[in-house]
């Protein structure tokens, strides 16, 4: 799944940097200076709003990556021990798991209105 959504963000990075790469083909075949630059504005505007996102996904990423780690730790460890004892030994994993939770959501949910808001 890890190769599969690396592949899948370099398509995408690809594909921006592509639609980018047409957009400054097309500014430039604009004749008036004043198209121009309120083209150039916006496509600057635009590239903002893109380097935000890209930098809420690193965050997400960042904080996503200890969340994942402590939910395979406690699958793999629960595969070998579902004692009581064993459950009490991952229960400050789960705890810390759970706690995350929310903002993980929360962090996902504001990517996606980020998204949202700049394609609407």
């Amino acid at each position: 799944r890890l190769e599969r959504a690396k592949a899948q963000r370099q398509v995408a990075d690809r594909m921006v940097n592509e639609q980018f790469a047409t957009w400054d083909r097309q500014l430039d075949q604009l004749q008036s200076e004043e198209s121009k630059a309120m083209a150039a504005e916006r496509r600057t505007a635009t590239a903002e709003t893109f380097a935000g996102i890209q930098q809420q996904i690193e965050q997400l990423r960042e904080r996503f990556a200890p969340f994942l780690t402590d939910l395979t730790d406690i699958r793999q460890y629960l595969k070998g021990d579902l004692s009581t004892k064993g459950l009490e030994t991952m229960k400050p994993t789960a705890a810390r798991v759970s706690g995350s939770q929310g903002e993980i959501h929360g962090m996902l949910d504001g990517i996606i209105a980020s998204i949202t808001a700049a394609i609407g």
